[in-house]
């Protein structure tokens, strides 16, 4: 999934085990094993406590969500509908699909519309596909058109009347188009981990392209150890952390502007689109971590926040009790951190 999904450029790294052990733990001798491979992108990264080698079966799955969610894929499921006026499909054969839609659907209503996946055609306009563009030279109409076509609550699931296996999705205009990219590679990572967990792996660690879950504990006895990069354009993403977290049987995905922009006449271009103005959205927020139960939802809320901006994601990461966050910004060229108290717990070293 060629990225879309990179627009949300994950900024955190990981520290763990580089090849297959075997650690003493309370559970006696425990064997790991590492596979690593491509997909939506990007790549993936998995270590766990096995010698089996599930990697033909992980291929599979990630190939069988693509084929669902991929907006590369023209014959992929969501190519289908951005094309046409609707999409039917039995409530078994695309469970990809539906978990993608349910949880934007509920994430869209939750964040008040700052994640909205049909933002895609004004993530193209200003220059995200082929075209650049600045600010100053859009064309103001052509923006307000675009923007007319996107808002989430222009399309919804019904129950066929005939048979009610059958799901249909419609949309109210036929221009608007669906694109998970912001969450499908946490989906992903959750899909991974329960292929794992369903195949009784107790300790693992799931990664797409920086989206990770973790459970148990790594080679060598101990919780999950994780590295969120400091947040400027030189740093090295495999040892510049501004902090490092130790999280077991939790999700963490982080979402940035600072590396993922575009510039035209050396002026920078932030990656997230503002779904309420059409307009990109430069903030002085430079990254933001959550962590949760799921990594789906994890993606989908740090993907919101770097566009609701410092004071309003601060507030729903707070009233939200599933969400713990972590805030790197810019105060006047000095850059602080606000954390919610529960993401507090999981620092261990702070730079």
């Amino acid at each position: 999934m060629k990225n879309l999904l990179g627009l949300l450029f994950l900024v955190i790294g990981f520290v763990a085990c580089q090849n297959p052990k075997t650690a003493e733990t309370n559970r006696g001798t425990i064997s790991y094993s590492k596979i690593i491979g491509e997909t939506m992108g990007t790549t993936y990264s998995l270590t766990y406590s096995s010698d089996v080698n599930y990697q033909s079966a992980i291929d599979s799955l990630l190939v069988e969500i693509n084929a669902q969610v991929n907006t590369y894929d023209s014959s992929s499921l969501i190519s289908s509908f951005n094309t046409g006026e609707m999409l039917e499909m039995s409530s078994t054969s695309a469970p990809h699909f539906k978990m993608n839609y349910l949880a934007a659907k509920d994430i869209y209503e939750v964040t008040g519309g700052y994640f909205d996946p049909t933002v895609m055609p004004l993530v193209y306009y200003w220059g995200f596909g082929k075209r650049k563009i600045a600010v100053e030279n859009a064309d103001k109409n052509k923006v307000k058109e675009l923007l007319s076509t996107t808002g989430f609550e222009k399309t919804w699931m019904e129950r066929s009347k005939k048979d009610t296996t059958i799901y249909i999705y419609k949309k109210s205009l036929a221009a608007t188009q669906l694109d998970f990219s912001a969450i499908a590679k946490g989906y992903g990572v959750d899909a991974v981990a329960n292929l794992l967990k369903n195949n009784d792996v107790e300790n693992y660690l799931v990664e797409i392209g920086g989206e990770t879950v973790t459970k148990g504990v790594n080679a060598l006895g101990d919780v999950w150890t994780l590295g969120i990069n400091t947040p400027v354009e030189n740093a090295n993403p495999n040892s510049d952390f501004k902090a490092l977290i130790q999280v077991s049987n939790r999700a963490i995905a982080t979402s940035g502007n600072y590396r993922n922009y575009y510039e035209v006449d050396g002026k920078k271009y932030a990656h997230s689109i503002n779904p309420k103005t059409g307009y990109p959205e430069m903030s002085n927020l430079l990254s933001v971590s959550v962590v949760m139960d799921n990594c789906m939802t994890a993606d989908a809320y740090a993907t919101a926040f770097m566009v609701m901006g410092l004071e309003k994601a601060w507030t729903l990461a707070n009233e939200r009790k599933e969400i713990e966050a972590y805030f790197i910004y810019d105060d006047n060229g000095e850059m602080k951190v606000k954390a919610t108290d529960g993401f507090k717990e999981l620092i261990i070293k702070e730079n």
